[in-house]
């Protein structure tokens, strides 16, 4: 199942300690709220809620300046938060403004989102821009990837229109003023195992503080130990069976024996001779015992397996 995201952004220009965050439509998957305040005091989830914080800025406690922003996770899988799981507080008055996700089309074993780095702006750091993405857990991955970024007083607000990755996703809201927050969101769904991050830029710098964030929602396509192909694929005459629809790394497991004639030599995995778990020579010539090794890429050949009862899986 495709990954797509709906999005929506929202706004309180009153000055207030709480406020009331809405919902994308639809239903189930994860739902990503983005919160960006005119105000230096942490931003709190609903007290006993079910929201999790990915990350914020500044952390607890507050730090010096004048905005803070922060990130948090809802499972929607079995319900969405309503009531009084949709209201946020701070300590103190300000303007707010947010963008809310839903990602849907993780179908199997989903992995959190994860903050996987945060960048915060000054005066002197006018050239940051959000931080790529060098390697996703365990290779190429569905997902997606947010970038988020919340600065004070409606400046410094990141622009990534000429990032062609996530130009037509790009959103911003917020109006400047005193107390106000000026947020910026965008997001960009592929399979990719790392992802450079170029052509962003601050428009309207006018020396603010702020943070930016990156952000990513992968699927963890390796579904426990799974069986890809099951016992005696050994006929008398195959000699190698090629697993398809895995990914780079997958752990390849082989176990059989030989007839003591045909096919009676080490099994090999992606080309590469494979390690004994537990090995031995039977009589006739016949080669026994369970080996394993590991794919290279989205398909993988085990060659020299027995003429019968053999098994591969992978994990």
């Amino acid at each position: 199942m495709a990954i797509s995201v709906v999005k929506t952004t929202g706004s309180n220009t009153n000055q207030t300690t709480s406020w009331d965050i809405t919902l994308p439509t639809g239903s189930g998957g994860y739902i990503v709220a983005f919160i960006g305040r005119g105000r230096n005091t942490i931003i709190l989830p609903p007290s006993g809620s079910a929201w999790t914080v990915l990350k914020r800025y500044p952390a607890d406690p507050a730090g010096s300046g004048e905005v803070s922003s922060a990130v948090f996770v809802w499972d929607a899988s079995s319900s969405d938060p309503s009531g009084s799981n949709l209201t946020f507080t701070s300590s103190a008055t300000g303007q707010t403004y947010w963008h809310g996700f839903r990602v849907t089309g993780i179908s199997s074993n989903p992995t959190l989102l994860d903050c996987l780095s945060l960048v915060q702006t000054s005066t002197t750091e006018a050239g940051q821009v959000p931080p790529s993405i060098s390697e996703m857990p365990g290779g190429s991955r569905s997902a997606a990837v947010f970038i988020f970024n919340s600065t004070d007083n409606g400046g410094a607000v990141i622009d990534g229109t000429n990032d062609s990755n996530f130009t037509s996703n790009l959103s911003i809201v917020g109006t400047g003023g005193t107390s106000a927050a000026y947020t910026a969101s965008s997001y960009y769904i592929s399979t990719i195992s790392s992802l450079t991050i170029g052509s962003w830029s601050y428009s309207s710098y006018n020396s603010s503080e702020g943070a930016n964030y990156t952000l990513v929602l992968y699927e963890d396509e390796s579904p426990g130990i799974q069986y890809i192909k099951d016992a005696s694929i050994g006929d008398g005459s195959t000699s190698s069976t090629n697993i398809t629809g895995i990914q780079s790394g997958d752990f390849i497991l082989y176990h059989g024996f030989s007839d003591g004639s045909t096919n009676n030599s080490v099994p090999t995995i992606a080309g590469t001779t494979a390690t004994a778990i537990s090995a031995w020579a039977g009589a006739n010539g016949t080669n026994r015992g369970i080996y394993y090794g590991f794919s290279t890429g989205t398909s993988c050949t085990v060659a020299n397996l027995s003429t019968s009862g053999t098994g591969i899986g992978h994990y």
